[in-house]
């Protein structure tokens, strides 16, 4: 096993227990009254996800590396697919992480309001708090 997959093992098993010890962190600190809920609610939820983050992307090479594993146990290590997969699985990885990370950019404006519950940065748009009525098109006049 090389160093990228021992790596991304150490962060697939430790980002677990760091969330939990997070979320017991989070309930001391309310208990003893250090900090308030809408101070810790939008912060725990960014430290969170950025852990279950580092959890999933750390799965994606070790569930590659594993079905390579396994394909070669079966015998199909020289197949074209599995073959490339093998020569290439970093740059796969890679790959993927990208996709993902262009997902996770296209969807953070909308999270960062709607699901970490932060406000918006700037006021709302006049125009669109209060639309200005459009009169009726004019009447068509048949020949």
């Amino acid at each position: 096993m090389s160093l990228f997959h021992k790596l991304a093992l150490v962060g697939a098993i430790g980002a677990i227990p760091a969330i939990l010890l997070l979320g017991a962190l989070r309930q001391l600190l309310l208990s003893y009254h250090v900090i308030h809920d809408r101070e810790a609610g939008p912060v725990m939820k960014v430290a969170v996800f950025g852990l279950f983050l580092v959890f999933g992307f750390s799965l994606i090479p070790l569930a590659l590396h594993l079905f390579i594993i396994g394909q070669g146990k079966i015998g199909n290590e020289d197949v074209g697919m599995i073959h490339f997969l093998r020569t290439h699985e970093r740059g796969v990885t890679y790959a993927v992480w990208g996709f993902f990370t262009v997902g996770l950019l296209i969807a953070l404006p909308v999270m960062w309001t709607d699901f970490f519950g932060f406000r918006k940065p700037i006021g709302e748009n006049q125009e669109t708090s209060n639309p200005v009525k459009m009169p009726p098109p004019p009447a068509s006049s048949s020949m």
